[in-house]
């Protein structure tokens, strides 16, 4: 369930005191209704524009927009994004994190949170269980 996920990352984001978790996010079925084309028509689920807008004033949270969309796409989605208050970090990838001793992040990027129709993440209910948890963890409150 995303809620235990998100609450793990900041736990610890907590107890290893780290400045920041990451939230990798699918872009098609996930933020916004796939439609399979090129058009540029973004059709966004319930909560998910308030909730990507808390996450990006969110200092504590960074941002990485998780895609197989083309990059003239993304640039489009970009600017769409902007106009709403969002901005993403990264764009598949993770440049902060490198390799670890147990961990080799060169083909697959780091990231605490992933949000993704194909990871079991439901747009329709998820996003508000995003945003509740996301702001339970940084007021404290529900910990």
């Amino acid at each position: 369930m995303i809620r235990v996920a998100i609450e793990r990352a900041f736990n610890l984001m907590k107890d290893r005191q780290w400045d920041c978790i990451f939230f990798a996010i699918d872009l098609h079925d996930t933020m916004i209704r796939g439609t399979y084309s090129k058009d540029e028509v973004f059709e966004t689920y319930p909560h998910c524009i308030d909730t990507l807008r808390m996450l990006t004033q969110t200092k504590t949270v960074k941002l990485i927009l998780f895609t197989s969309s083309f990059q003239d796409y993304v640039d489009v989605f970009y600017k769409w994004a902007e106009r709403h208050g969002i901005k993403f970090d990264y764009f598949n990838e993770n440049p902060e994190c490198d390799n670890t001793n147990s961990g080799d992040f060169s083909r697959k990027f780091y990231y605490n949170v992933m949000l993704d129709d194909k990871a079991g993440f439901d747009p329709m209910a998820d996003w508000s269980i995003v945003r509740d948890t996301v702001m339970q963890c940084i007021t404290g409150r529900g910990e």
